[in-house]
């Protein structure tokens, strides 16, 4: 299967691969990815790393890609995303069973990380997708919520025979030097089997990278002249409106506002998103929603759910909405 093949079939042939993912697929996974939100840069890692580990022509290749891609992600919310991209698009490609599968691990902090089998199954591939806390500590020999007896197996298995991801690094802090370190670590004392990382955001600040042992930078991996004038052009050149809202100092009267401008701007057959700041103006926000008895769906999430309840409202969220109903108004938290 070709790489062009693998993007199809993963995205129900509702796409062709852009410019600069198919030279990640033909070249291996860069140290540094800059491209714009929404540029499908986590579609193009792991299809990358997917193709070059099982489906590549050259078995060289497969044999020096890491058998395990982690991806190190900033807040538990963007796990659950990538969780949920990473399960469709490994079902799609039929590698998420049979006698070698594509296995997947998910570590967040109250997700039962001592009961799963991914110390037992290092030996096959698979992708781990977490938070930097819980991954990097067990990348640093200090497990969180885990056993000390383990910290040494753990500590083993997550530098040696992975390529690491590190996703939204803007929002990551320590984290970036600490894994640049690692890297760096590493490379100086090679590990048996092959290893990388990836760092990828829409702004790369080139200078966060340097540490003490790992000053150089590779360049970088941007989009090209071809992906700015292909099927890529239309989502980075689609207009963006902007309007300002002038709302009432009284709190009643300001989330009636609100709900009713919403309302307002709602089309039938679309998704709107009310973003708001706190969990109380959310909630005061559906409320005034409700209480206008729209045709329109009205959802509400926020941190402060059960995780199963939050689970299921965000998994109606992400559904699509029908195109001749009267649409989904969803109320959230930034």
């Amino acid at each position: 299967m070709t790489y062009d093949e693998l993007v199809q079939r993963c995205s129900n042939g509702a796409r062709r691969p852009y410019d600069y993912q198919r030279r990640i697929a033909e070249e291996g996974l860069p140290q540094l990815l800059a491209a714009p939100t929404g540029a499908g840069k986590t579609m193009a890692i792991v299809l990358g790393w997917l193709y070059r580990r099982r489906f590549h022509l050259d078995l060289s290749v497969r044999a020096a890609t890491p058998h395990w891609l982690v991806i190190c992600q900033p807040m538990r919310t963007l796990v659950e995303q990538v969780k949920r991209d990473v399960d469709a698009w490994l079902q799609l490609a039929g590698v998420d069973s049979g006698e070698e599968p594509v296995n997947r691990f998910v570590f967040m902090g109250g997700e039962p990380t001592e009961n799963n089998d991914w110390r037992r199954s290092a030996h096959q591939d698979a992708i781990i997708i977490g938070t930097q806390d819980m991954l990097l500590s067990r990348a640093l020999n200090r497990g969180f919520g885990s056993s000390r007896y383990l910290w040494p197996v753990e500590f083993g298995v997550l530098n040696s025979g992975c390529h690491w991801v590190f996703d939204e690094i803007q929002l990551m802090g320590a984290a970036v030097p600490t894994s640049r370190q690692l890297e760096g670590f590493r490379s100086s004392y090679p590990a048996i089997l092959p290893h990388g990382s990836t760092w990828m955001s829409a702004t790369v600040d080139s200078e966060v990278f340097l540490t003490v042992d790992n000053p150089t930078i590779a360049p970088s991996l941007a989009l090209s002249e071809s992906d700015r004038l292909g099927p890529l052009a239309k989502r980075l050149s689609a207009p963006k409106t902007l309007h300002e809202l002038e709302l009432p100092s009284d709190s009643k009267q300001r989330f009636r506002t609100l709900a009713s401008e919403a309302l307002h701007a709602h089309q039938p057959g679309t998704l709107s998103l009310v973003i708001v700041n706190t969990v109380a103006d959310a909630q005061s926000t559906h409320e005034a929603l409700s209480k206008s008895k729209p045709e329109c769906e009205i959802l509400l999430i926020h941190s402060r759910f059960r995780r199963s309840d939050r689970k299921r409202l965000v998994d109606r969220l992400v559904q699509p909405v029908d195109p001749r109903g009267p649409g989904l108004l969803c109320v959230s938290t930034q």
